[in-house]
């Protein structure tokens, strides 16, 4: 009974170590297969992509000799299968270049019959196809396709719709500003932001668009500045009463200041009369904003309200006004100078500071070893009148720069 028992575990383990080899012979089997498989799999993508390559460098080779009129056009004539290598051959050599040459590459581009080809991609099963197609016809120009692009902008996929976005504002046609506006309020911040940057290229003639959706309350404070963005760079004067009642009602105060930037790019009698008005704001981010304008409008006589902030209890307004003053030329820098007879330590020290980081103060520095008699005089009166106010040491920094301020500051004693 033993000896049976004992023959059959050994028969069992003779067994199990021939499907024990088997199966190591068919793991090691399809390792090999699968190690070769990949090996020819890599080498047929690395000959498709080396053809792929040879053939896009024969066509853009092609494409450049026609642009130069150095071939004839029956050059361009391309296989079916090279479609897709002419396609992105014109459309990176239409990315370099304008004019009439690129009236001449899109003429060839109808002619080879590509554009219709492009045209079926709009609608493939694939994302990519339709995002390229839609892409590569904002860079043809092709202006018939618009209504076919605006179509797009219902795509489900949302990299979809922005290359038609970013198409749309290739082609800028002004059929495409409705659908346009009409995707800008529901679509995603990101085709928010695309949207408004491709506004400006329909030129002023989109602002009757644009004034009642920037008065909209139901649109979020971020998509109103995008808008007032887009106002912005148009700069119309027929643009500003909007903005000034958006400047004046709106409860956001990131819109108060982007309408208030708005404002002052206009730059007339009321929208100058908007921005000084606006220094006495009680939001101090509002008087810091429109010191900067007052400065870039080169408003002089806003000189002696700039200078009444230079007391400010926000230290930012103190910083832009004191640099506005520098901005506005002589008369402003005379008064910051002036302030020094001033009581408040903190205005007096950014007056200093500004002074220093405009450069202002070496420029009045260099005036002492000048010819200029009357600027030689200007530039003493300064250095005495800095000394005498507690600035010595801060004086003393530029002596090895300028050695006359150490016989001038021991004439003054």
């Amino acid at each position: 009974m033993v000896l049976v028992n004992t023959m059959v575990i050994q028969e069992f383990f003779i067994l199990l170590e021939g499907a024990l080899f088997r199966i190591t012979i068919g793991i090691a089997a399809a390792v090999l297969l699968f190690f070769i498989l990949t090996i020819g799999f890599s080498w047929v993508g690395a000959l498709k992509r080396k053809i792929r390559t040879r053939i896009s460098r024969k066509i853009h080779a092609s494409l450049i000799g026609y642009l130069l009129e150095e071939t004839a056009p029956d050059c361009l004539r391309c296989k079916r299968m090279q479609r897709n290598a002419a396609i992105e051959a014109f459309a990176t050599v239409l990315l370099d270049i304008k004019g009439r040459k690129r009236v001449r590459m899109k003429e060839a581009a109808v002619s080879l019959g590509l554009v219709r080809y492009i045209e079926k991609g709009l609608g493939a099963a694939l994302s990519s196809k339709r995002m390229r197609s839609s892409h590569t016809l904002g860079i043809l120009g092709s202006r018939h396709n618009v209504q076919r692009i605006i179509r797009v902008l219902s795509d489900s996929n949302p990299k979809v719709v922005s290359a038609a976005i970013i198409a749309l504002g290739e082609l800028r046609d002004e059929r495409a500003v409705s659908n346009l506006l009409r995707l800008y309020g529901t679509c995603p911040l990101s085709q928010a932001w695309l949207i408004a940057a491709i506004l400006p290229f329909f030129g002023p003639g989109i602002y009757p668009h644009l004034k009642p959706l920037i008065l909209d309350p139901s649109y979020p404070p971020s998509r109103t500045i995008l808008l007032v963005k887009v106002i912005s760079g148009l700069r119309l004067t027929e643009s500003l009463e909007v903005l000034q009642r958006l400047y004046g009602e709106s409860g956001s105060l990131d819109v108060r200041i982007n309408a208030l930037i708005a404002i002052g790019k206009i730059n007339d009698l009321f929208a100058v009369k908007t921005v000084i008005d606006a220094l006495s704001d009680t939001e101090w981010q509002v008087r810091a904003v429109a010191c900067n304008l007052i400065g870039d409008m080169a408003i002089k006589g806003a000189v002696d309200r700039l200078a009444a902030l230079l007391t400010d209890e926000s230290w930012f307004v103190r910083k832009n006004s004191a640099a506005a003053l520098v901005q506005l030329g002589s008369i402003g820098i005379m008064e910051l100078i002036n302030t020094l007879n001033g009581d408040d330590r903190y205005a007096k020290d950014m007056v200093v500071q500004t002074l220093q980081e405009q450069g202002v103060f070496e420029r009045i520095l260099r005036h002492l070893g000048g010819g200029d008699e009357r600027r030689k005089k200007t530039a003493y009166r300064v250095v005495r009148f800095l000394s005498r106010k507690g600035y010595r040491n801060y004086l003393e920094n530029y002596r090895d720069l300028f050695p006359v301020i150490e016989e001038l500051l021991q004439r003054v004693g």
